[in-house]
């Protein structure tokens, strides 16, 4: 019975010693996957390979537009003709053209295809930190299932001698048998919470390789405390919306229809057709050669397209807007998240700590007689739940920290040189 109290102790211990142990690597957060194998673990995800083919298509994208949208058309024709003295005389003809962007159209074209690149490399980079975040989420939701699991495994062990311990009182007369059958239900109830917990545990470890199959599932060597967040909100504010991906590929598509919006504008001149043409017989005495010049002159189709690009460039606007409200929303909750998990998490080890204190005391006055089986039990599931509550608490505080440092591009950045990092075995 005094197994309790040891065992909260030795956790508390272990923490304190962990927390000075990783205090010299404040860069990284702790209870991470190791920053190279995480990084890998991305490369390879289906996000990620996604948001590789979105940086292709830009740079295809980029290629098309400064090609123009105009190629070189070449045309053959032959025909039969008979004049008047009934002479038959075969002919061709052969034709080469094509239409000509009018000048400024291109400058607009390359510029557009410049984005086209930018738009590609935010898209990928956005993808990634969206697969970075699950990675981030999938990853404590397993080590929360774990760490359970470890909490109750620990706790069966320590019930199991309980019960030989109580078995032994009861041969000896200094028990009830009531209490040996009471302690054996508490004992079967411990055992389905560990089963359960353990399936769980599982699933969440399955649920992260199905997303992350190369990632390397190994819970951390070390739980230091949950770190407070430093520095004002204004200022995590400014780290996160600066330079935020996602931001940056709103405004970029807003750019490009504004610009579209502009070359469709350009458009209502339209561009000529500009070609070369020469004909002759079969017995080459009747020779033509010419150049034709072709304007179209209809208007309401290309005004109609100037209107719709225009319409397209003030919807981007509008969401690119809404997009840097969402990324300052996120961000304002996710500083609020952070703070309030490490102080719920501040409480509940505080509860953890004494329920562990008070099942150790009620322990001790059940050997002596001074209390039944029935308040020893209450107290130890008392002490189980609040340990496990703190557990989870503390959990939660680091992946809010780790998540509020994920926002901010301090952690798992797209464009970072793959290698070794310092803290890979931390």
């Amino acid at each position: 019975m005094r197994g309790l109290g040891a065992c909260a102790a030795g956790m508390l211990l272990t923490l304190w010693v962990a927390a000075l142990a990783t205090a010299a690597e404040p860069d990284y957060p702790p209870l991470l996957p190791a920053d190279g194998a995480a990084r890998q673990a991305l490369q390879r995800s289906t996000g990620v390979l996604l948001g590789e083919e979105q940086k292709a298509i830009g740079a295809a994208r980029n290629r098309k537009f400064r090609a123009g949208p105009y190629e070189w058309e070449a045309a053959v024709m032959t025909q039969d003709r008979k004049d008047a003295a009934g002479l038959a005389y075969s002919e061709q003809q052969y034709e080469l053209q094509r239409r000509w962007r009018l000048p400024g159209k291109g400058i607009l074209d390359r510029r557009m295809g410049q984005l086209a690149v930018e738009i590609g490399d935010n898209a990928f980079a956005d993808a990634w930190h969206e697969s970075a975040r699950s990675l981030l989420a999938g990853w404590f939701d397993w080590l929360r299932e774990e760490e359970s699991a470890q909490v109750l495994i620990a706790q069966a062990e320590i019930g199991r001698r309980e019960v030989e311990a109580v078995a032994k009182r009861v041969s000896r007369g200094d028990a009830a048998r009531i209490d040996l059958q009471r302690i054996e239900v508490e004992q079967g109830r411990l055992v389905v919470l560990q089963a359960e917990s353990a399936r769980k545990a599982e699933a969440a470890r399955l649920a992260l390789l199905q997303d992350f199959p190369d990632l390397d599932l190994r819970p951390p060597a070390h739980h230091p405390l949950p770190a407070p967040v430093e520095g004002t909100d204004e200022e995590w504010i400014a780290r996160i919306v600066e330079e935020n991906h996602e931001i940056e590929l709103a405004q970029g598509i807003a750019d490009e229809a504004g610009l579209a919006a502009t070359r469709a504008r350009r458009d209502r001149l339209p561009d000529p057709l500009i070609g070369l043409h020469y004909s002759d017989n079969i017995d080459q005495n009747r020779r033509n050669m010419g150049v034709r010049l072709s304007i179209p002159l209809g208007v309401s189709a290309r005004g109609a397209e100037a209107a719709l690009a225009r319409s397209h460039a003030n919807i981007a606007a509008a969401e690119s807007s809404q997009v840097r409200r969402k990324v300052e929303s996120d961000a304002r909750l996710d500083l609020l998240n952070a703070r309030s998990k490490r102080s719920q998490w501040e409480r509940l080890s505080v509860s953890a700590v004494q329920a562990t204190a008070a099942a150790a005391a009620i322990g001790k006055a059940y050997e002596v007689g001074e209390v039944g089986m029935a308040e020893w039990l209450s107290a130890r599931r008392q002490q189980l739940e609040a340990s496990l509550e703190a557990g989870a608490a503390s959990l939660s505080a680091h992946e809010a920290m780790a998540r509020l440092r994920l926002d901010a591009h301090q952690i798992w950045a797209p464009g970072h040189e793959e290698g070794h990092s310092p803290h890979q075995d931390h």
